[in-house]
């Protein structure tokens, strides 16, 4: 059932034409739209205002506020800015501007955040390098913006540091070395246990001058565990023209699986022509196919890792065919 809204054509009377409330005011007062006010207006024959008529008592109201006295006392005498004006009056900062140049003030350029704001180059210098607090950390402390704190850091000409960095200088010198030159781990695998990306631990091996290994020599030994790495297919996997043939492959097939699509994750590089038989193709892009991890084991799965053949790779891509 729709609530009939009921108000006295005197009290409306009074709020439209005495108090000049408009309807939008007056609808708020009785929480009823601007229309239903408009409405009861008409039924009690109560002649409307222009919107132009509006708009002058609106200004007039306003330009009350905004008196030369008023204005003069708060921004010459108690010199608060057009901002703060605004916000006591209940107006915009550009109003007041605007209000102030029409009276003949001189209205002052409204200066950047951080050259309102005062930071001693040392507390910065303190909290940013000694204590690597972060821009925005120091932003909290001292009650400013975070830009405020990197403009007055450039400012002073301090470097400012990056997340990375902080990270680096986290990792023990000491742990590194034992990682990466005496037990022999890999970048990655020492990303992993420091929880970091790779870039963190090549870029920290490169701050204590510890010689990161080239590519071949990291392939070589992440097959210095299997047994057959004396054997002859163990040391040729190990080469860096291995490592070299992969990623030509991995480059040439846009990092996707040539079996199911997948683009990126776990791949691997499969050797159409088997690598213990045909040596001379070891090498050669032309003998590679980029497969998914899943795809490669299902292959290997079902044709096994010994002798395999181009003719097992097109029957594989038909089988997955028809599976699709």
């Amino acid at each position: 059932m729709t609530k009939v809204f009921m108000v006295a054509k005197e009290d409306l009377y009074k709020e439209y034409v005495t108090n000049k409330n408009s309807t939008l005011q007056i609808a708020k007062k009785y929480n009823v739209s601007p229309r239903t006010i408009s409405d009861k207006l008409k039924k009690y024959n109560i002649p409307t205002r222009s919107p132009q008529e509006n708009a002058s008592e609106f200004y007039k109201e306003k330009s009350d506020k905004l008196d030369k006295d008023t204005l003069y006392q708060m921004y010459v005498v108690e010199q608060r800015s057009c901002p703060e004006i605004g916000k006591i009056l209940g107006v915009c900062h550009t109003t007041v501007a605007r209000y102030l140049k029409n009276y003949g003030f001189s209205v002052k350029k409204r200066q950047p955040s951080y050259r309102r704001a005062s930071l001693d180059k040392d507390e910065l210098y303190r909290m940013h390098i000694l204590e690597e607090k972060s821009t925005s950390q120091i932003a909290e402390i001292l009650g400013v913006d975070r830009t405020t704190v990197g403009n007055y850091l450039k400012k002073y000409g301090i470097k400012t540091t990056h997340k990375k960095l902080s990270l680096r200088k986290n990792i023990d010198k000491d742990k590194l070395y034992n990682f990466y030159v005496v037990e022999k781990k890999s970048i990655g695998e020492i990303a992993k246990i420091f929880n970091v990306a790779s870039n963190v631990i090549r870029n920290r091996l490169k701050e204590l001058n510890i010689v990161i290994r080239p590519s071949g020599e990291a392939i070589r030994l992440k097959y210095a565990d299997r047994k057959n790495i004396t054997s002859e297919n163990g040391i040729a996997r190990g080469r860096i023209e291995y490592y070299n043939w992969r990623k030509k492959c991995l480059k040439r097939d846009n990092f996707t699986c040539q079996i199911c699509g997948k683009h990126g994750g776990k791949l691997h590089v499969h050797h159409i022509n088997n690598f213990s038989e045909f040596k001379e193709l070891r090498y050669k892009t032309k003998n590679g196919i980029t497969l998914c991890k899943e795809c490669h084991l299902e292959f290997h799965n079902m044709y096994s890792r010994k002798n395999n053949t181009k003719e097992q790779l097109e029957d594989f891509k038909k089988i997955k065919e028809v599976l699709k």
